[in-house]
């Protein structure tokens, strides 16, 4: 669980460093009112799809994590089922 935990919180740090780091750059050149929204409008939209990659490239690590143990799981559950029937065979 403390993985996940530093996960998120690594994840909404790089998330919110990003945005700060977007603000004070375009808050601090010298642009009119107009070119100003420009801006903040395709660095929101760049921020957007950095992101859901980022959100992407996460929930596909984590689906083959738990297919990866699901089979581990499946595997390990048929052994005993192996090991059980073997030993009732040898009680019989």
């Amino acid at each position: 669980m403390s993985d996940s935990k530093f996960s998120k919180g690594l994840l909404t740090g790089i998330v919110i460093g990003a945005v700060a780091g977007a603000v004070a750059a375009l808050l601090t050149t010298p642009k009119t009112g107009k070119e100003l929204r420009n801006d903040i409008s395709e660095k929101s939209k760049e921020l957007y799809d950095e992101t859901k990659d980022i959100i992407d490239n996460a929930k596909n690590k984590i689906d083959k994590v738990l297919n990866d143990v699901k089979d581990k799981v499946n595997e390990k559950l048929n052994q005993m089922a192996d090991v059980e029937e073997q030993s009732e065979e040898e009680n019989i």
